[in-house]
């Protein structure tokens, strides 16, 4: 860390700016001003007066500048200074060399407000003080010049430069901290503008550089979440409690429900085994894989569009090019922009599912779903998209040409909304070294996952929000089991939120007894899973802090699927820094391989995350919760990737429904495995799910 030297203007505010600084870091002040007026008035003279006296002697500069170079002299100083000096810019070359600049008049109303100044000579007026200020600057001009050679103001000499006529003492301060610490960091003023220009802070940057250095801690497991151990099975009864609780819900007005779906990125994962097909050296079929895309490229819902794209790209059939062989030209005609350029499009945009009235995309099938169980009193169906900036006009093209006909079939108001992953949840990529990595002198910054969507579900107007992946849709042959638990899980969340918003008003009011404490804790314990090894010894006062911090967050209820080899986080009783055990999906690299207790948990896990949630959002008064401030910053990812052959190291904000809902309250709930039918592949879409 270097000592940060600042000089400027007269009137600038670098000795307010140099006292903050220390006020709020380790930094300790020093200032030659200081010292300066104190000797001026040991001699009964003002600043103006000692400045032409030192013009005749250089004991004064010599006391200073003796000062300044020792701190220079020493490599290891046990102290980090803010030098408040003209000079410590030349005597500390070493230092973060910072100049405020200011309008003079601006700095002559300041320096008249100011009484610690009681040794300077008072003006009459604003002018005549400004006036006194030039003279003052040229006299130390000169005497810098005759005694250094330097030319102090020369704003070349500085590795900051900032104008504080306009900006408060703080963001002068914070700005220069934010600075130095680029610096340290190596990052040039270009890249400072470039980070601001992304959206993002430099403590942002570094924050996340640091990261790569640290990694992230493991999580520490109480055990795998199971079937009546963290996950609930509903009983019949208790199934048609929630589905009641649905309907009430959705007939009562004013309340505001949204699908929310994330839709960005294209399909390329989806086809990369076609990829591979086309680039290779051989023409007929060789993989499992591809044998079996091109015996059924007939079979799927988008074959009638590849059909007609063939024919008018060959002149042929798609059946004729089979016939013939030409597997490469068909899939060229899928994939490439010769044709239909699915391997460009995102998941939401292909043709999914094929009826006899027609064929539905992916994006499609999520609003007729939306109309079977988010449909309100009045008729309406909101519905949210999270897309990539180049596919936003498809999306919206797409949803204009079914709109109409899907309204109709159900007799639904679709309102249908986009956003777009923000630049600002964008993380830097790093070299092998954990410095910036550098893509053609700039610095690289990547996508940080679906965890940065956490800041478009925190904007989302909605009191009960459904989270559901794009490519996890079914035929309408299939939708009512899909439909059912659905509503089953929003039933549970209004129910469950229901009770913590009495549980809650009962502690605010401060009517309860220690039997309400114990039953409002028994509620948490049994419906979220959250248990609190010190609770027992808490006095009454405590337990209610305790509850009311613990209940009054954003609440989801997550269906979970019975492991069959599915991809897919898994549920789990986790204990968070506060000693307390909550209910957690988790990653496979957030859990300690080399720790046999956490892998034998691991292994005995039943269940998997099919992204399948409900969500709300609102507080018992009615406020959105502010949800990043619920996320855990610790529970991020770090993967390796590579650009134009280089390889650099990716950082991957909390997931969103892991550590982006970290400090979230949580129900886990068995749902049949029927729900679950995503596509990860273009085969996917042969399964008997998607026929």
């Amino acid at each position: 860390m270097k000592h940060i030297s600042i000089t400027g203007d007269l009137g600038s505010g670098k000795s307010t700016v140099a006292r903050l600084i220390c006020e709020t870091t380790a930094y300790e002040y020093f200032s030659t001003g200081a010292l300066q007026r104190k000797l001026a008035a040991e001699k009964g003279m003002d600043t103006l007066q000692m400045n032409y006296f030192s013009e005749t002697t250089n004991a004064v500069d010599d006391y200073i500048d003796a000062y300044l170079k020792n701190i220079e002299k020493d490599r290891n100083p046990k102290v980090r200074y803010v030098l408040d000096s003209r000079l410590a810019w030349h005597f500390v070359p070493s230092s973060f060399k910072v100049f405020l600049t200011v309008d003079t008049q601006a700095a002559a109303r300041r320096v008249l407000a100011d009484t610690a100044r009681s040794s300077e000579a008072a003006a009459s007026s604003v002018e005549k003080e400004a006036e006194n200020l030039l003279e003052r600057q040229a006299v130390e001009a000169r005497r810098f010049k005759k005694l250094y050679d330097v030319t102090y103001r020369d704003l070349a000499n500085y590795d900051l430069v900032i104008d504080t006529t306009h900006i408060s003492p703080e963001e002068t301060a914070a700005r220069i901290l934010e600075a130095a610490a680029a610096d340290e960091a190596g990052l040039s003023p270009a890249d400072v503008s470039q980070i601001r220009a992304h959206g993002q802070s430099v403590n942002q940057v570094l924050a996340q550089l640091k990261s790569f250095e640290t990694g992230f801690p493991y999580l520490k497991l109480a055990g795998s979440a199971c079937a009546g151990k963290g996950i609930t099975v509903l009983s019949a009864e208790e199934e048609a409690g929630c589905l009641e609780a649905w309907d009430r819900y959705l007939e009562t007005p004013g309340h505001r429900v949204v699908k929310f779906v994330p839709a960005s990125g294209a399909a390329s994962r989806m086809f990369k085994d076609l990829f591979a097909y086309l680039g290779a050296g051989y023409d007929a079929p060789q993989t499992d894989f591809e044998q079996k895309f091109c015996a059924h490229c007939g079979c799927f819902a988008f074959s009638r569009e590849l059909d007609e794209t063939c024919r008018a790209n060959e002149g042929k059939t798609l059946e004729e090019l089979a016939a013939d062989g030409a597997y490469k030209v068909i899939v060229e005609n899928l994939l490439t922009a010769k044709g239909m350029n699915y391997g460009a499009l995102p998941k939401g945009l292909l043709t999914f599912h094929a009826y006899d009235t027609g064929a539905r995309k992916a994006v499609t099938e999520h609003l007729v779903e939306g109309a079977l169980y988010a449909r309100d009193a009045d008729g309406n169906v909101r519905l949210h998209f999270t897309v990539s900036p180049e596919h936003r006009a498809l999306f919206e093209a797409e949803i204009a040409r079914v709109k109409e006909e899907i309204e109709e079939a159900f007799d639904a108001r679709f309102h249908v909304s986009f956003s777009e992953q923000k630049p600002s949840t964008d993380t830097i990529a790093a070299d092998a070294q954990n410095r910036p990595f550098r893509d053609g002198g700039q610095l690289l910054f990547r996508p940080g996952g679906h965890g940065a969507l956490i800041e478009n579900l925190n904007e989302t107007e909605g009191d009960v929000i459904f989270v559901k992946n794009i490519d996890n849709v079914v035929p309408d042959r299939l939708k009512p089991t899909t439909v059912r638990y659905k509503k089953l899980l929003a039933g549970l969340l209004v129910s469950l939120q229901a009770q913590a918003f009495e549980a809650l008003r009962k502690l605010e009011s401060g009517r309860y007894s220690h039997a309400d404490l114990l039953e409002i804790n028994a509620f948490l314990e049994k419906s979220f899973s959250v248990q609190n090894p010190a609770f027992a010894t808490m006095e009454d006062s405590e337990k209610a802090v305790y509850l009311r911090r613990k209940l009054n967050r954003p609440m989801r209820v997550c269906g979970m699927v019975r492991n069959q080899g599915e991809p897919g986080g898994g549920p789990f009783r986790v204990y968070d820094e506060d000693g307390c055990v909550s209910l957690q999906i988790l990653e496979s690299s957030q859990i300690d391989k080399n720790d046999e207790a956490s892998m034998a948990m691991f292994r005995e896990g039943t269940h998997f995350n099919p992204v399948d949630l409900v969500c709300a959002v609102r507080d018992i008064r009615g406020r959105r919760f502010h949800l990043p401030d619920f996320t855990d910053p610790k529970t991020g990812f770090i993967s390796s990737k590579s650009k134009n052959g280089q390889e650099l190291k990716a950082l991957e904000l909390p997931g969103l429904w892991n550590g982006a809902m970290s400090n979230w309250n949580t129900a886990f709930v068995e749902v049949p495995i029927e729900t679950f039918n995503p596509v990860k592949t273009v085969n996917d879409l042969l399964r008997e799910q998607h026929r």
